[in-house]
């Protein structure tokens, strides 16, 4: 599903990897977000750093018509993706999924390495988000470092996939 954010694209960013909001002046960041929701038909809006991102409910509603039964993969944070698990109610079988790097060295090196922003203040925001996250989800998957970035890749998806497979027995907790 494609979420809607109001941060600037990146150099060589494709467009068509968010819905990119207009972020309205003069407004706090409770009226941002009621704004951006009525613009733009979103399920939710959260403000994580500086930007705004949200689900837009024709790209969530376009993706649960899917005919072929393949999950729906949204990228979210643990707001969004709470108020989206419950404004489904239990009509549909949701899995929250937090991907997490294997550990804070691991999220230091990649935040220092994006070159943008305040690392310092985007690892206390990651260290939240983390803590926050895990206990909102049904299951963790840590995104494990490897030397070769195309196996690290792979593997993350594998347990991705494996997790969208499970299929748990009856009155068996995911713990």
């Amino acid at each position: 599903v494609v979420t809607a954010t109001t941060r600037i694209r990146r150099p060589g960013e494709d467009e068509a990897a968010y819905v990119w909001m207009e972020r309205p002046k003069n407004l706090s960041a409770q009226e941002v977000i009621v704004h951006l929701m009525a613009r733009y038909d979103l399920v939710e809006c959260q403000l994580f750093g500086d930007d705004y991102y949200g689900t837009p409910l024709g790209n969530l509603s376009e993706a649960l018509r899917n005919p072929t039964g393949k999950p729906v993969v949204i990228k979210n944070d643990q707001y969004g993706a709470r108020a989206i698990k419950e404004s489904a109610g239990n009509d549909l079988n949701i899995k929250t999924i937090a991907m997490l790097p294997e550990n804070y060295r691991q999220l230091w090196e990649r935040l220092i390495s994006l070159k943008r922003n305040n690392p310092i203040k985007r690892m206390t925001e990651a260290a939240i988000f983390m803590t926050q996250f895990e206990a909102v989800s049904d299951y963790v998957l840590l995104n494990r470092h490897h030397s070769d970035i195309r196996t690290g890749v792979e593997r993350t998806a594998r347990g991705l996939i494996d997790i969208l497979q499970y299929q748990p027995k009856e009155g068996e907790s995911r713990e």
